[in-house]
């Protein structure tokens, strides 16, 4: 269902594409992972303006992403590409992302609630 106006329900939707599982020797250094993040406006006649930043992880940084100030049309959508560098194998949530929409004079804050995974494994040689 797509919004008409705010409301508690995010305007805006997100996507992610990445690799789900990816082998790395981190013997040579962390992992740097290609992350691309669709951001669509699903409202149907008012444009969106708001801020997309990157929380703080302890397993990995998001490169290339520090604080963008968009607006998107009805309907438009925005493509945010960036690196993912990953310090050490297991299972990793790439969605650290934080949305803040204007809406007049006030910021309201919209957490995702999607996990982008990444399964990644040491191939690092055996001493």
């Amino acid at each position: 269902m797509r919004p008409n106006s705010f409301s508690q329900v995010c305007p805006l939707s997100a996507t992610a594409s990445h690799p789900s599982t990816l082998s790395h020797d981190f013997s040579k250094g962390p992992a740097v992972v290609p992350v691309r993040v669709t951001l669509r406006n699903r409202m149907l006649e008012t444009p969106v303006n708001f801020f997309v930043s990157a929380e703080k992880n302890s397993c990995f940084e998001l490169i290339g992403l520090d604080v963008l100030l968009l607006s998107l049309e009805p309907s438009e959508d925005v493509v945010i590409p960036f690196e993912a560098l990953i310090h050490k194998a297991g299972m990793h949530d790439l969605q650290a992302l934080q949305l803040m929409v204007r809406h007049g004079d006030e910021n309201l804050s919209y957490p995702l609630s999607q996990q982008w995974l990444l399964h990644i494994t040491d191939s690092s040689p055996p001493n």
